[in-house]
């Protein structure tokens, strides 16, 4: 997908990236995250692009393999629950983590 995104602005200048080089292990959470919300807002057009949902999603980034992401949101609970990849990474005001 980054390759592919890639090629489009700069045609001339191709890149090889390894996707499964360890240092994609650091942003599990937003690979993932983004990966399911591209099928959601993209491919399946089931839900309509918020004011601050680019700003949530980059939000993913900074969550590291041994940390974990709180929202009050009902639609990116909802959507890292629903992945056994990223369930892990949601924090739960229970108290309860992991």
């Amino acid at each position: 997908m980054l390759q592919q995104l890639h090629l489009e602005n700069f045609p001339n200048q191709p890149i090889t990236i390894d996707e499964n080089a360890d240092e994609w292990k650091d942003l599990e959470l937003f690979v993932n995250v983004y990966t399911d919300y591209h099928k959601i807002f993209i491919e399946r057009r089931t839900r309509k692009l918020r004011n601050n949902d680019f700003v949530d999603l980059c939000m993913t980034v900074y969550v590291g393999p041994n940390d974990l992401y709180w929202t009050n949101d009902v639609f990116w609970i909802d959507l890292i629950k629903a992945n056994p990849k990223t369930s892990k990474y949601l924090y739960h005001s229970s108290g309860k983590t992991r």
